[in-house]
């Protein structure tokens, strides 16, 4: 009775706090848990980064990381992912169930090897929600979470040189690797292994130096082509044994041939004359051509531009015949000179 003597106003604000007090008491019967619209189901107790510090070389370092399931729905790990090789989860967490409110462990292996200063690598585990099926098998949203590994490898010793680049002009230079040792070690090469036959590498005497060269002569350089080898040093490091050092060089030979031998077939009767192309590089000329078979006769043209010609009489033989032409080169403008050798065959077939 007393709020039908009120004014309009106070009336209206009365019944706007009835309102408000009943709102508040109302809840809907199937309000989803607030736990299972949580961004992140599972989360890592303590961190999901772990530095080890400073560590050696091929060592392998274990962090455990504790998952938790903080939602009110079973979770299944369907996959395990990592940013390098050096990192090894355990990978029977794959497949595992994790319940909800629950927490399990996850290893995870940081294998150092021939790493050098700041490492950071990466693992992401991937989930699902487990529905309330029976049985019960995981729901088409894909979750993730992420955990990282850190640690500054000191390594026992560090080289000068981890590629060497002779490029075009430097094949005949030598260049140094230096080793330089961990203050508390004395790291040193014992010895060098090419390999490629075209590559020469010594260690100097004091065990800390190994001088490189690249060996034009061998037979292998006869056209121009890009060179790719290496070098593998043993070393008195108990954690790094063995380092590798890359080899690059771009070989341009001082003239090359066309064709690169002259071969004369068994069936091939009385004298044979063949002709060779030659193209000088890099300015060279031709200053003298010898056969080292007496009977093979050599008649040079030039051309101009680099271009050379060899007329090249074979003559006739009751025997097989093997030799070679030695064609001499000035290079450049220097008073250096090089040899390129032609081989010459004649095959013979007895009657």
């Amino acid at each position: 009775m007393v709020i039908g003597k009120t004014s309009g106003g106070t009336t209206f604000l009365l019944l706007l706090i009835v309102l408000v007090i009943i709102g508040c008491h109302d809840k809907t019967p199937n309000a989803p848990d607030i736990q299972d619209t949580l961004v992140s189901p599972l989360i890592v107790v303590g961190g999901a980064t772990h530095d080890f510090g400073r560590q050696k070389q091929n060592d392998e370092l274990t962090h455990t990381f504790v998952l938790r399931n903080q939602s009110s729905s079973d979770l299944a790990v369907v996959g395990i992912k990592t940013s390098c090789g050096c990192m090894v989860p355990d990978l029977n967490q794959q497949g595992t169930e994790i319940k909800a409110h629950s927490e399990v462990t996850l290893p995870m292996t940081l294998q150092t090897g021939g790493k050098k200063d700041h490492t950071t690598v990466r693992a992401i585990l991937a989930y699902r929600k487990v529905t309330g099926l029976t049985p019960a098998t995981p729901s088409e949203t894909l979750h993730e979470l992420a955990v990282t590994l850190e640690t500054t490898i000191c390594p026992d010793f560090r080289l000068s040189h981890e590629v060497l680049n002779f490029g075009a002009g430097d094949l005949h230079t030598s260049k140094v690797v230096t080793m330089t040792p961990d203050a508390d070690l004395d790291a040193r090469v014992l010895s060098v292994q090419p390999s490629a036959k075209w590559i020469h590498a010594e260690v100097a005497e004091s065990g800390q130096q190994v001088i490189v060269s690249i060996d034009t002569s061998h037979s292998i350089l006869s056209r121009s082509q890009e060179l790719n080898g290496a070098l593998y040093l043993e070393t008195s490091s108990a954690n790094v044994p063995r380092q590798m050092v890359r080899v690059f060089a771009t070989y341009q030979p001082h003239a090359e041939a066309t064709p690169s031998a002259i071969v004369v077939s068994s069936d091939t009767k009385g004298d044979i004359k063949r002709t060779v192309s030659l193209q000088t590089l890099g300015g060279s000329q031709i200053t003298a051509n010898k056969s080292s078979v007496e009977s093979i006769v050599v008649a040079h043209s030039e051309l101009g531009k680099g271009r050379h010609l060899l007329t090249v009489t074979v003559p006739d033989s009751d025997k097989a015949m093997a030799g070679r032409i030695d064609v001499s080169f000035q290079l450049g403008e220097s008073e250096a000179e090089a040899v390129w050798s032609i081989p010459v065959h004649r095959f013979y077939q007895p009657m």
